[in-house]
C-alpha cells in the first residue's frame, strides 16, 4: 500500500493514535538487531513524520500539518489531540535515533526539536499536560474527565506519556520530590471518572475503578511505564514496592488485569518480575526496580543472566549491552 501500518493487525487499520511502528524500528536499530534493510525502512518512516494524510485515513498521522504548524495537534480540530501530540513527539524522538544512525543530520535535528513538542501542552496553572485549541488557549478540563483530548483515559492516565524525555517531564512536574508525590497521589486518589466525550462508561473506566489502585489504571496501556518513573525521580525503592504490589494483587494464574493487546499485559509482568523495564523504545537501556525472584535467563547470545531479589539500589538504568554481557549484574543482584 505504500505506507507502513500504524497498528499491529492484519492490513491497515485506523485505530488509536501515533505511528508506533516508528518505535519498533528505532528500538531494533539502536540495539543492533538486524535482519532488515534500515535504509529502505527509513523511506517509509519519513512518510509518517512528514507527509499529511486524509483525516480518516488508515495510515500515517492525522492532523500532521497542524502538528508541524502549531507544535501540537489542535484540540478543536481533532479528537484525542493531546494524546496524538504526545505520541507524535515520542515517535519523532524514535525517528531521530534512526536518522542519527543513518547520518541524516538534517532530519535528526528537526525530529529532535519536534520531540519536545509535548511541552507545548503544559498548562502551568493546572499543572498538567492538556489539549490546546488552534488559537493557543487550553481546553476546559477536570482531572478525572475522560475527555476527547486524551484517548481511553484522563490526565491521570494519559498525562505521563513522555517516555523519551522523563527528565523534562520531571522538571515540568516541579522536580523529583514533586514527581514522587504526584505518583503517590495517583495511587491514593479516589478512582473517580467522568465519561466526558465517551458519553457512557467504557470498560477501561470500570476496570480502573474496581482495581483498588486509585487512578493508576493498570488494566490499560497508557500507565504501564508510570511506576518506573519513581526510579527516574530517585525513588527506586518505591518503584520496586509499587510494582510488586501490582504483580501480587492484579495477576493470578488464571487472570490478567486487562486487555492482552498484542501481549503487552503479560510482557509487562515478565519485565516486572525481572526488575527492569524498556521505559523508552529507541533508547538501548532499561529502567530498574528490583528482581522479584531468583532467576537464570539464557540470552540469545548463549550467555546466562542471573537475577536475585534484594533491596532496590540507587542505580537508575542499565544498558542493553550490560544485560547482554550476562552474569551477576550488581544492580540486579544483592
Amino acid at each position: 500500500g505504500g505506507w507502513f501500518p500504524r497498528w499491529s493487525s492484519p492490513g491497515y487499520r485506523s485505530c488509536m493514535t501515533g505511528t508506533h511502528i516508528d518505535a519498533v524500528y528505532a528500538d531494533a536499530a539502536v540495539k543492533g538487531i538486524g535482519g532488515f534493510d534500515l535504509a529502505e525502512a527509513w523511506r517509509y518512516l519519513l512518510k509518517n513524520a512528514y507527509e499529511p494524510v486524509e483525516p480518516h485515513g488508515l495510515f500515517g498521522r492525522r492532523n500532521l500539518a497542524e502538528y508541524i504548524r502549531y507544535g501540537f495537534v489542535p484540540d478543536d480540530q481533532c479528537e484525542h489531540a493531546a494524546s496524538r501530540t504526545m505520541d507524535y513527539a515520542a515517535n519523532d524522538f524514535c525517528l531521530a535515533q534512526i536518522a542519527g544512525i543513518l547520518g541524516d543530520a538534517v532530519h535528526c535535528d528537526d525530529l529532535l526539536r519536534r520531540s519536545r513538542n509535548y511541552r507545548n501542552l503544559w498548562n502551568p496553572a493546572a499543572g498538567i499536560l492538556q489539549g490546546r485549541r488552534a488559537d493557543g488557549t487550553f481546553s476546559a478540563l477536570s482531572p478525572t474527565d475522560w475527555n476527547r483530548t486524551y484517548i481511553e483515559g484522563s490526565s491521570w492516565q494519559c498525562g505521563f506519556a513522555v517516555p523519551h524525555d522523563p527528565e523534562g517531564l520531571i522538571g515540568l512536574f516541579g522536580g523529583p520530590a514533586a514527581t514522587v508525590a504526584r505518583l503517590d497521589r495517583m495511587q491514593e486518589a479516589p478512582p473517580d471518572f467522568q465519561t466526558g466525550a465517551y458519553g457512557k462508561e467504557i470498560h477501561e473506566m470500570a476496570e480502573m475503578a474496581l482495581a483498588g489502585f486509585g487512578q493508576y489504571a493498570h488494566s490499560n496501556q497508557p500507565v504501564h511505564h508510570v511506576l518506573w518513573l519513581y526510579t527516574l525521580a530517585g525513588a527506586r525503592g518505591k518503584a520496586a514496592a509499587a510494582i510488586r504490589r501490582v504483580t501480587e494483587e492484579l495477576y493470578t494464574p488464571d487472570t490478567l488485569p486487562g486487555d492482552e493487546d498484542n501481549g503487552e499485559m503479560s510482557g509487562w509482568y515478565v519485565f516486572a518480575q525481572m526488575g527492569f523495564y524498556p521505559f523508552c523504545p529507541g533508547r538501548p537501556e532499561y529502567v530498574l526496580a528490583a528482581p522479584q525472584h531468583p532467576m537464570q535467563i539464557r540470552l540469545g547470545n548463549g550467555r546466562m543472566l542471573e537475577l536475585a531479589p534484594g533491596s532496590a539500589g540507587t542505580t537508575r538504568t542499565i544498558s542493553h549491552s550490560e544485560l547482554l554481557a550476562g552474569g551477576k549484574i550488581p544492580e540486579l543482584h544483592p
